[in-house]
C-alpha cells in the first residue's frame, strides 16, 4: 500500500515512478508509437517503467525525458491548473478554479487549513513559500491568502494592503515578503504591509530581487530598480504598451520578463527581446522558473522551452504535452519539473534509460536489434 504521508528527498520520484494500476496512476507519455519495432518498445516500456528516476540531465533533450500526466484523477478538482510549487514537506501544490489541492505523489487531497476556513474553492493563481514555512496564495481575484499551520489569514485593508489589488508576491534575500499592488510596492512587516515606494510609471505587475539586493518591479512596458532609496525607472524598447506581464525573474545572466509579445531580457543597459524566430516553442510567455542547473524554464501559449548556453529546447502539444497553455512551471527538490497546463499536470524526470529518435538525430524510429544500431543509452554509457 503507498504512504500516507509524503517522504522527502528521492522518495517521492520512486513513488511516482513505483505506482502502477488505479484511478491515480499518471499517464504515461509514448510507450508506444508507429513504426517502433517490437524491440524498441520493449525498451522504451522498461525505460518508462523503471523505479529509478533522477533529477533532469541538462544534456538530454526534453523528448528525451520521462513524461507523465495526471488528467482526470480523484481529488483533481479539474484540469485547469493555474499554478504549481512544491512545499518544504514535500508536497506538490496545485491551484485550480475550483480550489487547492496538494500531491503526495499518489493522491489529491484538499488543503485543510483553506477547508476548515471556508476557502476551499479559491482560484489560486501563484504560491509563495516564506522563511518559515508559510505559504501564500494570490488568487484570481487579486487577494493576498497566507497558510499556516492550523492558520489561516486573509489580507486587506486591516493589514494595510488594498484589498482586491495585490499583483504579484515575491520573497527578497532576507526572507521578507513583498507584495506589487496599484499603490506601489510594499513589504510586510509581521502581519502588516508597509508602502516601499509608489514613484512608477505605472501599477508594478511582477517583481524579484538580484544578488546584490537591487529590487526589480515590471509593468506595462517599462522596469524599475529599487536600490536603498534610489529609484530608477526606464522604458521597454522592444515592445510597446499593452504587451502585458505574466513572469519575472532575476538571474545571474539578466531580468527575464514574460510578456505577450515575447520574452525581454534585460543586461545593463542592453535589451534584447526572443521570439519564434530565435527558437521560443511560443511568443506568448505565461511562466518564468529558474532551473538548478542554470537554465531558465519558459511556459508559453504554445507549451515550455528551455533556455541553456544560448540555446531554446521545445516541448509542445505534437511532443505529447497535455495541453499548449503552460501557466505554471515549477522544479522540485528532486530535480524534476512540473508543468500547469489547461488540461493536466505534466511531470519530466529522468530515468537510467536514454531514448534516442529522430528528433535526436536518427535517420529512422523504426530500428531494430543491430551491433551498428544505438536506440537507448543505459546508465551513462553510451
Amino acid at each position: 500500500m503507498p504512504s500516507k504521508t509524503p517522504v522527502p528527498g528521492r522518495s517521492r520520484a520512486q513513488a511516482l515512478a513505483n505506482e502502477r494500476r488505479g484511478t491515480t496512476s499518471p499517464r504515461l507519455h509514448r510507450v508506444t508509437k508507429p513504426g517502433l519495432t517490437r524491440f524498441a518498445t520493449l525498451l522504451v516500456a522498461a525505460w518508462l517503467l523503471s523505479p529509478f528516476v533522477f533529477a533532469l540531465n541538462p544534456d538530454h533533450k526534453l523528448t528525451q525525458y520521462i513524461h507523465r500526466i495526471w488528467q482526470t484523477q480523484p481529488g483533481l478538482p479539474q484540469t485547469s491548473i493555474s499554478a504549481v510549487s512544491q512545499t518544504r514537506d514535500g508536497y506538490i501544490w496545485l491551484g485550480t478554479e475550483s480550489g487547492v489541492v496538494r500531491f503526495d505523489g499518489v493522491r489529491f487531497t484538499p488543503i485543510p487549513e483553506l477547508e476548515q476556513a471556508g476557502l476551499g474553492d479559491i482560484w489560486a493563481r501563484s504560491f509563495t513559500e516564506d522563511s518559515l514555512g508559510r505559504v501564500w496564495i494570490l488568487t484570481s481575484d487579486s487577494k493576498l491568502i497566507r497558510v499556516a499551520p492550523h492558520d489561516v489569514k486573509v489580507f486587506g485593508s486591516e493589514q494595510g494592503l488594498p484589498a482586491g489589488k495585490a499583483a504579484c508576491v515575491f520573497q527578497d534575500r532576507g526572507g521578507d515578503i513583498w507584495v506589487c499592488t496599484t499603490a506601489g510596492i510594499g513589504r510586510l512587516k509581521g502581519d502588516t504591509w508597509k508602502l516601499e515606494r509608489a514613484e512608477f510609471p505605472g501599477p508594478p505587475l511582477a517583481g524579484c530581487q538580484t544578488k546584490d539586493d537591487t529590487i526589480w518591479v515590471a509593468g506595462d512596458a517599462w522596469i524599475s530598480s529599487i536600490k536603498g532609496t534610489a529609484v530608477n525607472s526606464k522604458p521597454f524598447g522592444s515592445v510597446p504598451a499593452g504587451s502585458d506581464i505574466y513572469s519575472m525573474v532575476c538571474r545571474d545572466d539578466g531580468i527575464w520578463i514574460g510578456t505577450f509579445r515575447g520574452l525581454l531580457r534585460f543586461t545593463g543597459d542592453n535589451e534584447r527581446l526572443y521570439v519564434n524566430a530565435d527558437g521560443l516553442v511560443g511568443s506568448i510567455i505565461l511562466s518564468l522558473v529558474n532551473g538548478k542547473h542554470g537554465e531558465l524554464w519558459i511556459g508559453s501559449q504554445n507549451g515550455v522551452s528551455r533556455y541553456a548556453n544560448e540555446h531554446f529546447d521545445n516541448f509542445s502539444y505534437e511532443d505529447g504535452l497535455s495541453q499548449k497553455d503552460v501557466f505554471s512551471l515549477f522544479e522540485d527538490r528532486e530535480g524534476s519539473l512540473w508543468v500547469a497546463t489547461k488540461h493536466g499536470l505534466n511531470q519530466f524526470l529522468d530515468g537510467p534509460v536514454t531514448p534516442f529518435t529522430r528528433k535526436e538525430g536518427l535517420p529512422s524510429d523504426n530500428v531494430g536489434p543491430s551491433s551498428k544500431t544505438r536506440l537507448v543509452r543505459f546508465g551513462s554509457a553510451l
